[in-house]
């Protein structure tokens, strides 16, 4: 499945990569004249992108309101509204298309990636994975479409992660405390490692 990142914010941007992870399109929010982004044209602008990729699933940055920075100054109430606003902005041409979408924390997905807090780190990250996408990631003010970008792999690698099956499911295989009805199976199933088993399973009566 195709992976759309959205690294958001006013100069925030974002990217697809295909369902083999390359770099397809990334791009900065498009701005509207007073210089807040503009969530009709995004809309346009993805709903254009993503038509030839088959099914998209989107992996949004979480972000909340800045606590203390340097100096001890935390962000005014009128920055974070201004914020709230332009991420709604964003979330919004995200859910008029209809994708499903989760979130990611920053020091999840930069740890994950082997990235800083430094921009530069993600730019440097984006072009050594990506080097066929080298005219979407020329500029310095591109490490935007960059962490993006890192969002999309970290939320790709994450998704296929989560479909992994890490138990044996079904009847019971293995001795175990779990009960087993007959037909209606309570079912135990031990990991690979040998591990205990999670807990019961209750698997659907046959011919239902």
């Amino acid at each position: 499945m195709a992976h759309l990142g959205i690294d958001p914010g006013k100069n925030g941007a974002w990217a697809l990569l295909d369902d083999a992870g390359r770099l397809v399109d990334a791009d900065h929010f498009p701005l509207d004249a007073t210089g807040e982004i503009d969530a009709a044209a995004l809309h346009g602008r993805l709903s254009a992108v993503i038509a030839g990729v088959g099914p998209v699933r989107v992996t949004v940055e979480k972000v909340g309101s800045m606590g203390a920075s340097k100096g001890g100054r935390k962000q005014g109430v009128q920055g974070m509204f201004n914020f709230g606003r332009r991420l709604g902005a964003a979330l919004a041409a995200v859910d008029i298309l209809g994708l499903p979408r989760d979130e990611v924390a920053p020091d999840v997905w930069k740890r994950a990636c082997g990235v800083s807090s430094d921009k530069g780190t993600s730019l440097g990250a984006a072009r050594s994975l990506w080097p066929d996408a080298a005219h979407l990631l020329s500029r310095v003010k591109d490490e935007a479409r960059a962490e993006a970008a890192l969002i999309a792999r970290h939320g790709m690698r994450a998704g296929t992660a989560k479909k992994s099956p890490r138990m044996r499911r079904g009847p019971c295989a293995f001795p175990c405390a779990h009960a087993c009805a007959r037909r209606q199976h309570l079912a135990c199933a031990r990991r690979p490692d040998g591990g205990l088993p999670d807990g019961p399973r209750l698997l659907p009566r046959e011919g239902r």
